[in-house]
């Protein structure tokens, strides 16, 4: 049960990650194979079957409880790659390859794999998760993506070209720009708005307007960079981590992730955001008497 919980929260609420490991887990049971057929909820979908999938193989080749064993020995990246890429699997561990991480993360991916070593009780390992990203991104400035020098610099000579703005290129100042990005977002649908430009021109200059637009107004960055990211922010946890002993408050990596976890998505809530659900999985088991019986299995 913990390891499709762990592979199907991707994108998905804490409510609805239990409920649909619920009825896969409850399809295990009466058949012996885990049922990907199963509708799932969140854009990756198609992405947690295929971990279902991986699941079933290691089930068949270690059976349960030798398969958590295999899941959470903690080997080099560089091991685990060569391990799994001769079964013809590809990994996507995320870290730098002299890391030493359980093996779940070349079988699920840096995300997955480090939230099941959590959720197995192995809390010194930091689930970088969306929010997480966002935390971390927004504490050194920079969660919102930069747009690039040369779809900002191609951005202002279309401006210019066609009269958006009455100016040459090089005098459009980067926020001019931005601001006329967003104007041309929101009045999309306005077949008169800027209609003395050609048609094709006209498309040309609205999709660059709302690349522009998306990344500056919409975007946030939400992964780390690279597996040196990720390097960076486990130490910087870890500091903290140890700042914290020091004024006598014990806390695990994992502890420290999930506060802030629970913070962050109250403040983009409090910020205007769609509020999601701050709700922990204990809360949920307690709270479904249902699936008391089988998460400790």
């Amino acid at each position: 049960m913990t390891t499709i919980t762990a592979v199907l929260s991707d994108g998905t609420s804490v409510l609805n990650n239990f409920n649909e490991a619920g009825l896969v887990y409850d399809s295990f049971r009466q058949t012996g194979f885990l049922d990907d057929t199963i509708k799932l909820s969140g854009q990756s979908s198609s992405n947690k079957k295929k971990k279902l999938q991986v699941i079933q193989r290691l089930m068949e080749e270690y059976g349960p409880v030798e398969m958590h064993n295999a899941l959470l020995k903690e080997v080099p990246i560089s091991q685990l790659k060569e391990m799994v890429e001769s079964t013809g699997e590809k990994v996507a561990s995320g870290y730098k390859v002299d890391t030493v991480m359980p093996a779940a993360t070349a079988y699920f991916g840096p995300k997955l794999g480090i939230f099941y070593a959590n959720l197995m009780g192995k809390d010194g390992y930091l689930t970088m998760d969306r929010w997480w990203s966002r935390t971390f991104n927004r504490y050194r400035g920079t969660l919102i993506p930069k747009v690039t020098r040369e779809n900002m610099d191609e951005f202002k000579s279309m401006l210019s070209d066609r009269k958006v703005i009455n100016k040459p290129a090089s005098k459009i100042s980067d926020d001019q720009a931005i601001a006329e990005a967003a104007v041309f977002a929101k009045k999309n649908k306005d077949a008169g708005y800027q209609s003395h430009i050609p048609p094709e021109e006209r498309d040309k200059l609205l999709s660059k307007a709302n690349g522009i637009n998306k990344t500056v107004n919409e975007a946030t960055l939400d992964q780390p960079y690279n597996g040196s990211d990720r390097e960076f922010m486990l130490k910087t946890t870890e500091r903290a981590q140890s700042s914290l002993r020091r004024k006598g408050v014990n806390l695990s990596v994992a502890d420290i992730q999930a506060i802030l976890w629970y913070y962050e998505k109250e403040l983009y809530g409090e910020l205007g955001a769609r509020p999601t659900q701050a709700i922990s999985y204990e809360e949920i088991h307690k709270a479904n008497s249902s699936l008391r019986p089988r998460c400790t299995e």
